[in-house]
């Protein structure tokens, strides 16, 4: 039986430099800051493989996909799947995630989209993680006041 395609979407307004926002969700090191400490490896390349690394309450995990898309300062798409999740390594057990930012600078919408989510409880925590992600983001990028320069 197919699986109904459910999507969580959550947005930010972060008052922040449009550059200094995409490198925060591009750079490895800042990505590290607010996304739970993971640790996020890929060129950024379409095709290329993206892994997120670390450790969750003990237990290490290495969450995985691949980039499908990537126009800078703008859109950035990967497919996504949990290492902690028990389902197989298949493709339609993917989710795809696909960051958007929009506005002007000092006032930055950053929009995460997840697709392919396989039930609504899913969703929910999805929901959840995002919203802590974005406000650790709009926190590290207020806190530090990064304009480009």
């Amino acid at each position: 039986m197919m699986q109904p395609n459910i999507t969580a979407e959550i947005s930010i307004t972060i008052s922040a430099d449009m550059k200094a926002v995409w490198q925060a969700l591009i750079n490895p090191d800042m990505v590290q800051q607010y996304f739970f400490g993971c640790r996020l490896s890929t060129t950024w390349e379409p095709g290329a493989p993206i892994v997120f690394s670390g450790e969750w309450n003990g237990k290490t995990y290495e969450d995985k996909g691949i980039i499908l898309a990537f126009n800078s300062d703008e859109m950035l798409q990967y497919t996504y799947k949990s290492g902690m999740s028990d389902t197989e390594d298949l493709p339609e057990n993917y989710s795809t995630i696909t960051y958007r930012i929009g506005g002007e600078n000092g006032h930055v919408t950053v929009t995460v989209i997840q697709e392919n989510i396989p039930d609504l409880k899913t969703r929910d925590l999805a929901i959840e993680n995002w919203t802590l992600v974005l406000g650790n983001l709009k926190k590290l990028l207020e806190a530090n006041d990064i304009m480009g320069t």
